[in-house]
């Protein structure tokens, strides 16, 4: 669109200048401001794009400058105005897209690699998701890569495209969404139907009820859920989790369960649930950051610290960067 815009602009300040060959001189000078001044316009509006954002958000105060400067210094304005859109265009810096590759954990725990950053790149994604001036093509193909990430912090970015002014991408987002949603309820309807089964044995049905709970925790820990729904979903979950428990005392609902009421700020809820969790020694890793989070809310801090002593090196950033954090306190 723009090199359109520069083509015109010298179209018309070529016509103007050969306006000066029309005998009435009146005439002539007439035509020549008209054919310039359109073409110093168009000139400048393609110019202004390159300006600083601070610069732009003044509006009309940059554009009136650059025509001015373009159309009272008449042909050598003009041509000034030219050849700096010119350097502009050929400076201008090119983003260049490497398509995100997947990768399994075990490759990762082979590795003997500490992560300094976020393990997958939703900040670069998120970036060039925002920035104006980078291609289409580019955005969509950003984009698509999210696919492959699962974890709730790309359905949130997801979920915020919905509204993208991208017809491709909102279209993406909501197809994304709602493909991710169609399979929690399908999985929802098959495990509901598999529950009416009168032969499941208890081991069976609690089986069931802490799937379900897992299901309904998945539209809220993945952002699926709108927010008007977060709380019927959580609801939904506790309820099945408890369910469960009635039956088998096992680690997934007590883990669970523990971390609902983390995330609706019942500490002590949470605390209690947690520490049922942690009895099961093998899982301790997963149940260690979460329980010290209660603690540290309670301000018992000696807990926190403890706690973090009994955590081994782990892959997520967050939970390492705590680790060290305590174990120098």
């Amino acid at each position: 669109m723009s090199y359109k815009k520069l083509y015109l602009s010298v179209t018309l300040e070529v016509l103007g200048i050969s306006s000066f060959f029309t005998e009435n001189i009146y005439v002539a000078l007439s035509l020549f401001f008209l054919f310039h001044g359109l073409a110093v316009f168009l000139l400048t509006t393609v110019l202004y794009l390159f300006l600083p954002k601070r610069t732009r958000s003044r509006k009309w105060q940059p554009l009136v400058f650059i025509f001015l400067i373009g159309f009272f210094g008449f042909i050598v304005g003009y041509l000034f105005l030219f050849i700096l859109t010119l350097y502009l265009f050929r400076t201008q810096r090119n983003i260049e897209f490497k398509p995100i590759e997947t990768f399994s954990i075990e490759e990762i725990e082979d590795e003997d690699l500490y992560f300094s950053g976020r393990r997958f790149g939703e900040g670069a994604i998120l970036s060039i998701l925002k920035k104006d001036n980078v291609p289409k093509d580019l955005k969509l193909r950003a984009f698509m890569s999210l696919s492959d990430l699962q974890s709730p912090i790309t359905y949130s970015l997801i979920k915020e495209n919905i509204s993208n002014p991208m017809d491709e991408i909102r279209l993406m987002a909501f197809s994304m969404i709602s493909k991710m949603e169609k399979q929690l309820n399908d999985k929802i309807h098959e495990l509901n139907l598999r529950l009416k089964d009168n032969d499941l044995s208890e081991e069976e049905k609690a089986k069931i009820y802490f799937e379900l709970a897992q299901a309904y925790w998945d539209f809220v820990f993945f952002h699926v859920v709108d927010k008007e729904f977060e709380n019927f979903a959580i609801e939904k979950a506790l309820y099945y989790a408890e369910e469960g428990l009635k039956l088998k005392k096992d680690f997934i609902p007590y883990f669970l369960i523990g971390r609902v009421y983390l995330r609706l700020k019942d500490y002590k809820k949470a605390k209690e649930y947690l520490e049922l969790a942690f009895n099961f020694k093998e899982f301790r890793y997963k149940v260690i950051p979460y329980l010290a989070e209660c603690y540290f809310y309670e301000r018992n801090f000696k807990k926190v610290k403890e706690l973090f002593s009994q955590l081994d090196l782990s892959l997520d950033v967050k939970v390492n960067f705590m680790k060290q954090f305590w174990s120098m306190q």
